[in-house]
């Protein structure tokens, strides 16, 4: 009978930790403002236009990136081209709300659930440098759900998903990714 209590008592305690850590995380979730912007720039030996194709170019996402697993166009919204794409657990609705080849191309999110966790837009930026070009990758996002803003910006790099995009886009080229944080300065 003492290990089922010992057994009960060591779930209970899990269980009070684990609030604990939720109620924390929500707390100082909710003193930090939800809005952010995260830029990243890279350097390729890619021309702007070979670049700025392959970004264009939703539903080929997940030929060359990993995490993206699923990519559906969706009916244009407002003219626009619009796709869901499913990167890890999460889909998202996007629309292409800036396309001007071969320099700039943004894609906001577009979800319409009643609760979304997180909302934005990610803004491609393709310069010609020398023989290359440089890419400027800006992340403008809301995280609505303080438990997880408060996660991603005290447990985990605020640039990690920016980063992961950059080193997926140098490998297709074969280019090793050498990545600047600019929103660290």
């Amino acid at each position: 009978m003492f290990y089922v209590y010992l057994i009960g008592g060591i779930i209970i305690g899990l269980g009070v930790l684990v609030a604990l850590f939720a109620f924390v995380m929500h707390t100082i979730g909710t003193g930090m403002d939800p809005n952010h912007v995260t830029v990243c720039r890279m350097r390729l030996n890619q021309s702007a236009e070979k670049v700025f194709a392959l970004l264009a170019d939703a539903e080929g996402w997940k030929s060359w990136d990993p995490g993206v697993t699923r990519v559906e166009s969706l009916a244009p919204v407002d003219g626009k081209p619009a796709c869901r794409m499913t990167i890890g657990k999460n889909a998202m609705n996007l629309v292409t709300t800036r396309h001007e080849p071969p320099r700039v191309l943004e894609r906001t999110i577009q979800d319409t659930g009643a609760k979304p966790m997180f909302s934005g837009s990610w803004l491609h930026e393709v310069a010609p440098d020398g023989g290359g070009c440089v890419i400027t990758l800006t992340e403008r996002g809301t995280i609505h759900v303080p438990m997880a803003r408060a996660m991603a910006r005290k447990l985990a790099d605020p640039a990690m998903y920016l980063k992961r995009h950059f080193k997926q886009l140098a490998k297709h080229f074969g280019e090793a990714a050498v990545i600047s944080d600019e929103s660290a300065k």
